[in-house]
């Protein structure tokens, strides 16, 4: 029965329950098949039916593929967490990189006032590039920089011009929403550089998956750089245009030099429209 049930374990738990049911007449198996599993549990005998499972092994749920039982475990694990509101001095950096202590660091800076702010603000002031680059602690900046004056969070542009790491933060699964947060939030002034830097490099930021989005972000919410960073998408108006991500950066400033009058330099190009419109058409598919 043993080398039965192993082969059929692929098999769902009909099968086995038909196999088990298929030697109970056998007087034998049956009475050999509980000694051997309390000896020496096969990892399928969880899943056996009450009457032929050992008493020292649990019971399981049969997930009918691996793919089902990893979309339910994800499920558990994704289950909403209330903050409590403990107190986060001391410890800003530590609950910052845990998915609970992240919610917990974030409620403290809605609810503090503007003094209190800065000072779970400067607990990150040595972690920001690891902060930005960070599952959870990214939530956490991008809560300081929402919340917070413009010019407490003066620290976090700082470390991204001085270190340049502009570039490589627009490109990051995570940091491309701080760099977003800070254009959305800061004065142009005090990002001045920032932008400076996205606009050297707009073409391979353009062309990126994450980068495209921080290239569209600055079309859209700082005016007066739109008309510098069109001219440089313009060099390299025929390889963004066959890019799948570059498209999109090409159809965002179309629509933005329109309303800005710089619209004349790229029809003067004279781009074939269905050379961008269709990997665009795709990504948004």
């Amino acid at each position: 029965l043993s080398n039965h049930l192993a082969f059929w374990q692929p098999f769902p738990i009909q099968a086995i329950l038909s196999a088990c049911r298929m030697h109970a007449c056998q007087p034998f198996p049956v009475k050999v098949l509980p000694g051997r599993l309390e000896q020496d549990s096969a990892p399928w005998s969880s899943f056996l039916p009450d009457d032929l499972r050992p008493k020292q092994v649990s019971a399981k749920v049969f997930y009918e593929s691996a793919s089902t039982k990893a979309q339910a475990e994800a499920t558990t694990r994704r289950g909403d967490y209330t903050p409590v509101g403990i107190s986060v001095f001391g410890r800003v950096w530590e609950y910052s990189q845990d998915a609970a202590g992240c919610r917990e660091v974030q409620l403290a800076i809605e609810m503090a006032d503007e003094e209190s702010r800065w000072r779970i603000a400067a607990e990150l002031q040595d972690h920001v590039w690891d902060a930005a680059c960070g599952p959870h602690a990214n939530h956490v900046l991008q809560k300081c920089i929402l919340v917070m004056h413009p010019n407490h969070v003066q620290f976090i542009v700082d470390v991204l011009v001085r270190q340049q790491l502009v570039s490589q933060a627009a490109r990051h699964k995570y940091a491309c929403r701080i760099v977003q947060r800070l254009i959305e939030r800061c004065p142009a002034k005090q990002t001045r550089h920032i932008l400076e830097a996205l606009t050297r490099d707009a073409q391979s930021i353009s062309c990126h998956a994450y980068g495209n989005y921080v290239i569209q972000h600055v079309l859209q919410h700082c005016v007066d750089s739109v008309p510098n960073l069109c001219r440089v998408l313009e060099e390299h108006l025929p390889a963004l245009s066959s890019d799948v991500y570059g498209a999109a950066v090409v159809s965002c400033a179309m629509s933005t030099a329109r309303s800005h009058r710089c619209l004349s330099a790229w029809l003067a190009v004279g781009m074939d429209t269905v050379q961008f419109e269709m990997p665009y058409k795709f990504l948004r598919e």
